[in-house]
């Protein structure tokens, strides 16, 4: 999605006379994850790349430089948890 603001079109502040700029927000709505006695999650901070486990039990409220990160697992360890 692009500026729809004229292109010379200008702000007056405390400042003066200042060039309007065209700013993207992205809102994301989250939940808590409930997590029991023996569950938890591998946590990613996306500005840094580290990965931390979280374990229960409680309530995780991502914060907003957080993700869910998936664990690959093996095949062997993958029919080992069926």
């Amino acid at each position: 999605m692009g500026c729809t603001l004229p292109r010379d079109t200008h702000v007056m502040d405390e400042v003066g006379a200042r060039p309007l700029r065209c700013v993207s927000v992205h809102l994301f709505s989250r939940r808590a994850v409930p997590l029991s006695k023996n569950e938890g999650v591998y946590v990613r901070d996306v500005q840094t790349g580290k990965v931390r486990a979280v374990m229960g039990p409680q309530a995780y409220l991502l914060k907003a430089s957080e993700e869910l990160w998936e664990k690959e697992l093996s095949s062997q360890v993958d029919f080992l948890l069926k």
